[in-house]
């Protein structure tokens, strides 16, 4: 049975005929192929510098992206008179107090896997805005 998931697999590589016919795309085959190991050590730097940037990321913001989230309620119109308090919440106990859950970010820096992702998800340009202003917001 793996057997015939091999064949399949070797499917894929059907394409890569058309190179011995087209000698464009066998030299940019060929191009590419010379070009992998070089292109494997600029990942290799770049992974060793968002894991240098992680770590002092965790260093220093580690914990400090969690905010308190109004969207627990389940009828919000009970609860209008607490947005404005809701706006001036700092701490846990005073979101906890007020009926509201305390969540941490998406993108957050509390160990270095999750500030690895955020930093790459940062490092093009996606979501780095959002990552700036619940940092800003950070006391």
């Amino acid at each position: 049975m793996s057997g015939i998931k091999v064949l399949r697999l070797i499917k894929i590589l059907r394409p890569l005929r058309a190179a011995k016919f087209n000698p464009s795309l066998r030299i940019a085959i060929q191009s590419l192929a010379i070009a992998f190991p070089g292109i494997l050590d600029i990942l290799y730097v770049m992974l060793l510098f968002l894991f240098v940037y992680a770590i002092i990321c965790v260093n220093y913001f580690s914990g400090l992206f969690y905010n308190c989230d109004v969207e627990g309620f389940e009828d919000l119109s009970k609860y209008q008179y607490l947005f404005p308090i809701m706006k001036k919440v700092d701490n846990k106990w005073d979101c906890l107090n007020a009926g509201a859950s305390w969540k941490n970010q998406f993108l957050n820096f509390d160990n270095v896997v999750n500030s690895m992702s955020s930093l790459f998800i940062m490092s093009n340009s996606v979501q780095w805005s959002q990552v700036m202003f619940k940092g800003a917001k950070i006391r």
